[in-house]
């Protein structure tokens, strides 16, 4: 992709923000994240602002290399920069947090979601209580998902799976049994 990029330039074709993103995308797939960056730099080199995508992009990047504390800089650089984010954006930094055990700033990211008028969807939940199963923290991985419905999204077989998961990890064998059979009672009413 940095190749491609070079070989653009090259033949006088420039860049744009759509082709960096691409580029960066694909870096942060491969686990290049210190690439994807030096992209960034080259775009801002070239008068090219990074967006929305570019930073979903490049947080995204950060929960695939395992870099919590990357991926929430680069939420608070989006910001210092002038740019919202989105819900893409959280989900991601909560998927980067699932990835180190963060399993307290992926709580505190659903409640800035809210903060900042951006309602948490059935992605940001599930990746909070992977985060909280990863820890062994099964108390909020339960309580998640009755927040969940509380807020009007209704948990899936991955919510539950993760909840119940977290429970057997610790021995919480009955309050896992009562999740399982909760979750075999919504499934059958489907």
């Amino acid at each position: 992709a940095v190749e491609l990029l070079s070989e653009m330039r090259r033949r006088g074709v420039l860049p744009t923000r759509i082709t960096y993103n691409r580029a960066i995308g694909v870096c942060g797939n491969s686990r290049q994240l210190d690439v994807a960056v030096e992209l960034v730099d080259d775009m801002r080199r070239h008068g090219i602002d990074p967006d929305v995508v570019t930073y979903n992009t490049m947080i995204t990047g950060c929960g695939k290399v395992e870099q919590a504390d990357r991926a929430l800089q680069l939420l608070q650089q989006m910001r210092e920069c002038g740019i919202n984010p989105d819900v893409v954006s959280y989900n991601a930094a909560i998927t980067a947090c699932r990835s180190e055990g963060a399993w307290q700033r992926a709580l505190e990211l659903l409640e800035e979601m809210r903060r900042h008028g951006i309602e948490p969807n059935i992605i940001s939940y599930n990746a909070a209580i992977t985060s909280c199963r990863l820890s062994g923290r099964w108390e909020p991985a339960s309580k998640l998902l009755y927040e969940m419905r509380a807020h009007g999204i209704e948990p899936n077989k991955i919510s539950y799976n993760s909840a119940i998961a977290a429970c057997t990890r610790h021995g919480k064998w009955e309050r896992a049994r009562d999740l399982l059979v909760e979750l075999r009672d919504r499934m059958a009413a489907l």
